[in-house]
């Protein structure tokens, strides 16, 4: 039993570029929603207690100029645990409250997995499951017939 495919219909989906828009936000955040920051040092201690505090300073900066109303705005994932104490430090210094959450249910609250859905379509555009992931999030709110 073989698959019957009719040679005039495309066998491929055209692109198109896909557009952020969200009609009922109209806060003071303007893109990138996500940024990354580098930390450098003489070893990988250095290097990542740099990049804490360039992050604590710009999460204070972003709260200054009135971009983030709440410190529940901004959100920190790790790759381990490991990771977390310089960071905690540097977010108590600059007077930041935090929450650490660690532990497999992390990754299994709807805004992380959210958050992984878009990370994961951009890295690969090709991943429909992801792109649909983050078309049905919160962030850009498709409904699910819509899709």
């Amino acid at each position: 039993m073989g698959a019957n495919f009719d040679p005039d219909l495309p066998f491929e989906v055209p692109y198109s570029k896909l557009i952020a828009h969200r009609r009922d936000y109209d806060g003071p955040l303007q893109p990138p929603y996500i940024e990354i920051l580098l930390g450098v040092g003489k070893d990988a201690g250095q290097g990542r207690a740099a990049a804490a505090r360039a992050l604590a300073d710009r999460l204070v900066e972003l709260r200054s100029r009135g971009e983030i109303h709440s410190w529940d705005q901004a959100a920190l994932l790790f790759r381990a645990s490991t990771g977390f104490p310089p960071y905690e430090a540097a977010l108590h210094a600059a007077g930041i409250p935090f929450l650490t959450i660690a532990g497999g249910g992390f990754y299994d609250r709807p805004e992380i997995r959210d958050l992984l859905n878009i990370l994961t379509a951009l890295a690969d555009p090709w991943d429909d499951c992801a792109l649909a992931g983050m078309l049905c999030s919160p962030a850009v709110g498709l409904s699910d017939a819509a899709l």
